[in-house]
């Protein structure tokens, strides 16, 4: 029996009522908290629970990321008191209750509805994984150098990409007024200020001498003051929205992933200092794309900084598969003859193994980042992880019918890089299992992997061992589902290497001994 129209919208009238409900009751329950007191407990029991795991946690026995945290901290930031005195401090079981209500928020068991009404006043699972799990899988040793080859050094290197590297130096100098390094040095200089003491100082002493130089030429505080916001003006941001508009709001939007830092009358203090590295790149980009987004709608400067984006991010896989293979074993198949039609990015020749790599940058679209759609997100999945498989496809054709490659192949396997980093590509393909893209990715020898993987890859001692980390986990049915950053550590012998390209670059940016990361 078809429902009504009346019968729906009581029920839509029924979800909104128990999320407001819910939203009040954490709200209630924060309000009764020191606001200041309370971050630092927080931020004590992530740093706590940070040396125990880098990227999980575990809560009633189940494991957790790190995405709970901005949640919980912007509820803080909202509706708690912020005097010293008359309020009491959050501690770990109150904690843990509000873990508790929020994966669970709002918990609507008792009523009948669909996974889409649902969506529409709680994150989804998959998608709050997809979005707001990656940032915190990114480490100090990739994520830096990767923006300063996509960023400076692929730019610099080929006249072709010039124009970029000019775009980006005019942002940089208008915006920052500092160069790429620079930016970075700094940021990681306050991550480790934020990481190591309560709140940040504005002067500190600094051991290091180029970043105490920095400190005192004010270039710190330029850095300091991007990722910083007045407590008073973010309750005014984001605490005078309605309870709906705030339900139907993805987090990722919320001030605290854009400013990390609390500016408060006791002192700045970084909840989630983990956040400080993490969102000076994504603030780059943001700013690199918002400079050429011209609102007279001529977006010829925007586009083109898309497309050479694009260029330099497969150039980037290039360099990472040539310092794990060498050069002579990877190929870009633009260079190859005869290749027509649709087309894979890498190959790589690995004895009797043959490994094609096609690289996906794409970013979500925002109707979807907004509404949390499973139709949106299934949609657009359906479209990029399809056109990878079919290029991969018509790849292994031309490779069949080239002898020079193939005549001593025996495997044929293929790797869909996606730029942001799922974490968990087993729920990725059960979002797809009941779809032809689904079909064709498990019934060919193909793979998802996240940029951040095959990074951590590069990193390791495994990088030139192909048949233990894709022909071996595509084989075994304990792995084949799972991720490869889950993959690699139960490998025997895996660690991490110090001579990689990502590496050597961290060290060069910020003059490091060879021993650093050994």
């Amino acid at each position: 029996m078809q429902r009504t129209d009346t019968y729906g919208a009581e029920k839509e009238t029924r979800l909104e009522q128990m999320a407001k409900e819910q939203y009040e009751l954490i709200a209630g329950r924060f309000s009764n908290y020191d606001g200041f007191l309370s971050l630092l407990r927080v931020k004590n029991y992530i740093r706590h629970s940070t040396k125990n795991n880098r990227n999980l946690f575990s809560f009633k026995g189940q494991q957790l990321g790190y995405f709970i945290f901005p949640f919980l901290i912007d509820m803080m930031l909202r509706h708690s008191r912020w005097e010293l005195e008359n309020g009491k401090i959050i501690d770990e079981s109150e904690l843990g209750w509000l873990i508790d209500k929020y994966i669970n928020y709002p918990n609507m068991s008792m009523l009948k509805y669909t996974q889409e009404e649902l969506n529409k006043f709680v994150p989804e699972e998959l998608i709050r994984m997809s979005f707001e799990q990656f940032p915190l899988q990114e480490s100090t040793r990739t994520i830096f150098p990767r923006y300063m080859f996509l960023y400076k050094i692929i730019p610099e290197s080929d006249e072709k990409y010039r124009s970029y590297f000019k775009m980006i130096s005019r942002v940089l100098d208008d915006d920052f007024e500092l160069s790429l390094a620079e930016v970075f040095r700094c940021a990681t200089g306050i991550s480790a200020a934020a990481t190591i003491g309560d709140t940040i100082n504005e002067n500190p002493k600094c051991e290091v001498d180029w970043l105490n130089e920095y400190v005192k030429s004010g270039k710190w505080s330029k850095v300091l003051n991007r990722l910083t916001i007045p407590i008073s003006k973010y309750k005014e941001e984001e605490g005078n929205g309605s309870i709906e508009k705030y339900l139907n709001k993805k987090y990722l939007d919320y001030s605290i992933n854009w400013y990390p830092i609390i500016e408060t009358k006791h002192g700045s203090v970084a909840p989630y200092p983990r956040l400080i590295m993490e969102r000076v790149t994504k603030r780059l980009y943001k700013d690199f794309y918002n400079y050429y987004d011209e609102p007279s709608g001529n977006d010829k400067q925007l586009k083109l900084f898309m497309t050479l984006y694009g260029d330099i991010f497969e150039e980037y896989i290039g360099i990472l598969l040539r310092d794990s293979y060498g050069a002579e074993n990877v190929f870009n198949f633009r260079d190859l003859p005869q290749v027509k039609g649709k087309r894979a990015d890498w190959l790589v020749v690995h004895g009797r193994d043959l490994i094609v790599f096609e690289c996906k940058a794409k970013r979500w679209p925002r109707k979807l980042k907004i509404t949390g759609s499973l139709q949106i997100l299934e949609s657009f999945l359906n479209k990029h992880i399809g056109l990878a498989v079919e290029q991969c496809l018509s790849s292994f054709q031309y490779l069949q019918k080239n002898d020079s490659l193939s005549s001593s192949a025996s495997r044929y396997n293929y790797v869909i890089l996606i730029e942001d980093s799922f974490g968990f590509s087993n729920a990725l393909d059960s979002l797809l299992e009941k779809n032809e893209v689904a079909g064709k990715l498990n019934n060919t020898n193909g793979q998802i992997m996240s940029l951040h993987e095959l990074e951590i890859l590069v990193s390791s001692n495994m990088c030139n061992n192909v048949e233990s980390v894709f022909i071996k986990k595509l084989e075994d049915s304990s792995y084949r589902e799972a991720s490869f950053d889950n993959y690699f550590t139960t490998l025997k012998g895996f660690e991490m290497r110090g001579d990689s390209i990502l590496d050597e670059t961290f060290r060069d940016l910020f003059e490091l001994p060879n021993s650093w990361c050994q």
